[in-house]
């Protein structure tokens, strides 16, 4: 989904593939039969005001995630309070469970810095808070949850601390300190000059060829092929040190580098699609990386470690929307069950698009969606187990469409029905009948 990033520091010529959509909901009858409202009533476990961490609840959503390798946690926009606090409790229930990574939508290496104040390190909170880039993350809900990770990994050991980690290619600090190119450059040098200068050399010869695309709007034949060589020998001479660079570095160091520079190449060829307008071909590499970096974090220890991922439903969702493939898509043919994918749908309401007009207003789904129906049916927030859901409800889940999933940068419009059912695109529901706006940091 689109963000709002902290500073337009990108010099490759992408911003952000947006889901692609051939059609949206159009119908005007309701979705709903009495017969689906009673059983919405009646099969849903309602949220009260300790949300996930009732004991009833809890023990509801240990059930949903039992056996799960990886859970995602999606949400129908980039900012809304109540989405953010039931995944802050999502997160602590399954971290209190064993789960020991939590992986976000924000960049791979950036985020290295919030991993070093989650672990306890002396790093300023401001500085952490920044190093997640995308504007939609800096809220009053995310720092308390880093604050929260912070805490509790202060009572663990350091083998049983929580892990926090980036897993998007997309990095608008590109080429700045903070940035993969800098931190890759960072540890080369502390090890083999020779390797760190040509790789610069690489990477500052795509970034010329990025700056001069960028300025024309879009890569011609030749700059793309070039541009995206030079990234591949890049990768390819960090992979081939590979063994040196663990013999001086240690293994994690080692493999983090040679897993940077493939990062940088992947995302290079994200430019090139989103420059050559192939949005949905650059959409769907972008979450294939997000999807193969995240299993790359959970295999770091030797063996697989439990992850909750924290994304938008549009990259969340297992379903192949409109030929655009997920994230999730990818991890559902990696994992089968061991993923369970947890989504989000609401009635109407106020959230943020990271826009100088903020906060936005969805006016109430109309009963002809899937979301107008769960509102007609709820005056609380709700937890559903769409695999063990029964009788019409069942059927329902799979056959009713119309969802509202809002980016950021007001690239979605409030009023526009996405034509998909809630089931199987995700294996538990949790829908909020009216939201209220993520609260900004200044």
């Amino acid at each position: 989904m689109n963000h709002a990033q902290a500073a337009p520091r990108l010099r490759a010529p992408v911003l952000v593939a947006v889901m692609l959509v051939t059609a949206c909901q159009t119908n005007t009858e309701p979705v709903a039969t009495p017969e689906v409202i009673a059983d919405i009533r009646a099969q849903a476990t309602s949220l009260g005001d300790s949300g996930l961490l009732a004991s009833a609840v809890r023990q509801r959503v240990l059930q949903s995630t039992s056996g799960a390798t990886v859970v995602t946690l999606g949400e129908a926009t980039h900012g809304t309070r109540e989405f953010f606090l039931y995944k802050n409790q999502a997160i602590q229930i399954l971290t209190e469970s064993g789960t020991r990574i939590v992986a976000f939508e924000a960049p791979w290496a950036a985020t290295r810095a919030v991993n070093a104040y989650v672990q306890g390190e002396a790093v300023p909170e401001a500085v952490a808070m920044t190093a997640l880039q995308y504007n939609v993350w800096r809220t009053e809900e995310v720092r308390d949850l880093l604050r929260a990770l912070r805490a509790a990994n202060a009572t663990r050991s350091p083998s049983a601390r929580v892990q926090f980690v980036g897993v998007d290619p997309q990095d608008y600090g590109f080429t700045t300190g903070d940035g993969t190119m800098a931190q890759l450059d960072t540890l080369l040098r502390r090890t083999n000059l020779l390797l760190a200068n040509q790789v610069k050399q690489y990477y500052a010869a795509a970034g010329a060829i990025a700056d001069t695309a960028t300025r024309a709007g879009r890569f011609t034949s030749a700059q793309a092929t070039r541009f995206t060589t030079l990234l591949r020998e890049a990768s390819t001479a960090v992979a081939a040190a590979a063994p040196q660079l663990a013999a001086s570095l240690g293994e994690s160091d080692a493999a983090w580098a040679v897993r940077s520079a493939e990062v940088l190449r992947l995302f290079g060829d994200q430019a090139v699609k989103s420059g050559a307008g192939d949005e949905a071909g650059a959409f769907t590499l972008r979450d294939s990386v997000m999807a193969d970096n995240l299993l790359w974090w959970t295999r770091r220890t030797g063996t697989t470690q439990r992850a909750v991922f924290w994304g938008h439903n549009g990259h969340t969702g297992v379903q192949d929307a409109d030929g655009v493939r997920t994230a999730g898509w990818f991890l559902r043919r990696t994992l089968g069950n061991a993923l369970v994918s947890v989504g989000f749908s609401f009635g109407g309401g106020q959230y943020n698009a990271n826009v100088p007009n903020d906060p936005q207003t969805a006016p109430p789904a109309p009963s002809s969606t899937v979301d107008g129906a769960l509102a007609s049916a709820l005056t609380t927030p709700a937890w559903f187990d769409l695999r063990t859901v029964t009788g019409s409800l069942a059927t329902w889940f799979t056959q009713a469409k119309g969802t509202r999933w809002l980016g950021a940068g007001g690239d979605s419009s409030p009023t526009r029905y996405l034509p998909y059912a809630l089931s199987p695109m995700f294996d538990a529901l949790i829908f909020v009948p009216n939201v209220t706006a993520s609260r900004k940091l200044p």
